[in-house]
């Protein structure tokens, strides 16, 4: 049997010890917080956002870029029932935490009644909407929501009043998008938001938060689970990648009206057509 003399490359995938030696490696440290939280909960969830965006935005000159293949999940946060239907979703689907003794439509309406965690949904939303962003949007980034209505639908998971509910509300939603990108505000109390329309480089949910004391990479792992990475050289690579995405994007806040009354009306136009479907 051939062995790996030292320094040499070893197991398949051109790992060489020469680079921890010298110092020079493409290897970079990332936390995984659902190693740790397999089983999460809508509290835990939320919580963890409330708890590290009210961090965020206490450091100096913070800012968010934020490239997406469905709606940035704060965004959901401005209606109750909307949360609740992901909650309950990933909570059955991806941190298998539902008693499965108990139904879909009961554990929803139960959520809906927690107050404590009502509270931490909006003060999340209000965190995040104090914070400028840059934001990217397909224009399939309700796809896989409307899917989801309507296999929840069809399963049972959801009654459909209660689809239809949060269809509204999707509605509702884009409706608030549209104005927040012609205002170029995250809301009337709101920080800014600069709202670009990309149809050519396709991405997971990518997150760069960039401060003056330490910049943060987030990228969904199994969504809404995530990967979170501060190797300064994960930082600029994620910023020149950025920078390649708004090259290749049309601008549809503030200005852009054209594109902006065209992109939310096909967005309009999805969602009506899956609501007429239940």
């Amino acid at each position: 049997m051939r062995k790996n003399k030292p320094g040499s490359q070893f197991f398949s995938f051109g790992i060489s010890l020469d680079e921890f030696v010298a110092g020079q490696t493409d290897q970079i440290l990332f936390r995984l917080p659902s190693l740790l939280h397999r089983q999460n909960t809508p509290h835990e969830f939320v919580g963890g956002l409330l708890q590290f965006m009210e961090a965020m935005q206490a450091l100096p000159s913070v800012h968010i870029r934020y490239a997406t293949n469905e709606i940035p999940v704060f965004y959901y946060m401005l209606y109750p029932e909307l949360t609740a239907f992901k909650m309950y979703l990933w909570s059955q689907s991806v941190w298998e935490s539902v008693d499965k003794r108990q139904s879909g439509p009961d554990w929803i309406a139960d959520l809906l009644k927690d107050q404590h965690f009502q509270t931490k949904r909006q003060l999340a939303f209000e965190c995040f909407s104090n914070i400028p962003s840059e934001e990217y949007y397909p224009l399939n980034m309700l796809d896989n929501t409307l899917s989801q209505i309507q296999y929840m639908r069809e399963t049972g998971s959801i009654t459909t009043d209660f689809a239809r509910t949060i269809s509204d509300q999707l509605l509702e939603l884009t409706a608030w998008l549209k104005e927040a990108a012609e205002n170029g505000k995250k809301g009337r109390d709101g920080q800014t938001l600069t709202l670009h329309y990309n149809e050519t480089i396709y991405t997971n949910n990518l997150i760069l938060l960039t401060n003056d004391l330490q910049s943060i990479v987030f990228s969904t792992l199994d969504n809404p689970n995530y990967l979170i990475g501060t190797d300064p050289r994960l930082v600029q690579y994620i910023t020149e990648w950025f920078v390649k995405m708004k090259q290749k994007s049309i601008k549809i806040s503030t200005d852009g009206e054209r594109y902006r009354k065209s992109y939310f009306a096909e967005l309009t136009r999805r969602i009506q057509e899956m609501k007429q479907r239940l």
